[in-house]
């Protein structure tokens, strides 16, 4: 599926942007406990990849408060990765924890025909779900569907103050990097919604985990949550209430899993899943093709962290 309509970056001073989507040079992805890093060769492949790990308690993710809180260490491990990757002055992307914004399906009767009216109404709504909103929460959305209830948008929202903190670690001038995603966002494109009913993407990765149900170029829930110990369990109940009610109020069967765990954290995740679903899971994994050449140390690297990559790569122009 090609995702014509994800957007690359949050503004700045708190302007509500629809940006629209555009490949960088090279991608960043920082979670707690590893960076992974890939240099891309036009858009067509990746060249580069190289992953570091570093304690995961140096970030901790919130919507609320700046996340790096050992600066050094988390800005070592990028620079081991830029050091293999070579991002040096080109265009890098960046990728952060889904829990360091906050991402939601909103709906609207209507939207006034004049932007900047709309644009008031839609930081409104979102600030008003918010605990403590202010003036430096950024936002970013676009629509998703359209129909005689109204317009659905999806909307994410950042602290300004928490997203500089990772633009910070990745040792650049300090410059917006050209594609800000919750890396969560950059998986969407590998879906391929060509047959009947919805799709519902688990993404495992760094202590967090997310839900979010497709169909076509439509999300239609997302659900981002620290992931616990009894993950599988716990997990499985609430991908199961998730398609209940996604069936309830869209009428849409959830009919496919993808699952990815970057990296993996239990191998009875999947069969759980598919237990609490009835239905088979798919492991969301990098295509091939995109890591071909690559070394083959790189290529396992590659399966093991290079999904958000790979996503990027099947939304290009």
């Amino acid at each position: 599926m090609k995702w014509s309509k994800i957007k690359s970056w949050f503004g700045r001073k708190s302007e509500i942007t629809t940006a629209g989507f555009a490949l960088p040079a090279a991608v960043m992805e920082i979670e707690p406990g590893f960076v992974a890093g890939a240099r891309l060769d036009g858009g067509s492949s990746v060249r580069r990849l190289a992953v570091r790990e570093f304690r995961p308690a140096a970030l901790r993710v919130s919507f609320n408060r700046p996340n790096v809180e050992a600066r050094e260490e988390v800005a070592q491990a990028v620079e081991a990765v830029a050091a293999v990757v070579g991002h040096g002055g080109a265009s890098v992307g960046l990728l952060v924890p889904d829990g360091a914004v906050r991402t939601v399906v909103l709906g609207f009767e209507s939207l006034p025909d004049n932007r900047a009216e709309a644009d008031a109404l839609i930081r409104w709504r979102v600030l008003e779900r918010l605990a403590n909103p202010d003036e430096e929460v950024l936002i970013s959305y676009q629509e998703v569907g359209r129909g005689p209830k109204g317009v659905e948008l999806l909307v994410v929202a950042a602290r300004s103050s928490v997203l500089s903190g990772y633009i910070a670690a990745l040792g650049s001038s300090g410059a917006a990097p050209a594609l800000l995603l919750p890396s969560t966002m950059a998986l969407l494109p590998m879906v391929a919604s060509e047959e009947e009913g919805g799709d519902m993407i688990v993404h495992v990765a760094g202590g967090w985990v997310s839900i979010v149900v497709l169909s076509e170029e439509r999300v239609y829930s997302w659900r981002s949550r620290p992931a616990h110990l009894d993950l599988g369990t716990e997990l499985g109940a609430e991908a199961r209430r998730v398609a209940v009610s996604v069936r309830d109020r869209h009428h849409l069967e959830v009919r496919r899993l993808w699952l990815s765990e970057r990296p993996p954290v239990s191998p009875s995740l999947a069969a759980e899943l598919g237990n609490e679903l009835a239905t088979d899971v798919r492991p969301l994994q990098p295509l091939a093709r995109w890591g071909a050449s690559l070394s083959e140390a790189e290529k396992e690297t590659f399966q093991q962290f290079g999904a958000p990559v790979s996503g990027l790569l099947s939304n290009r122009a």
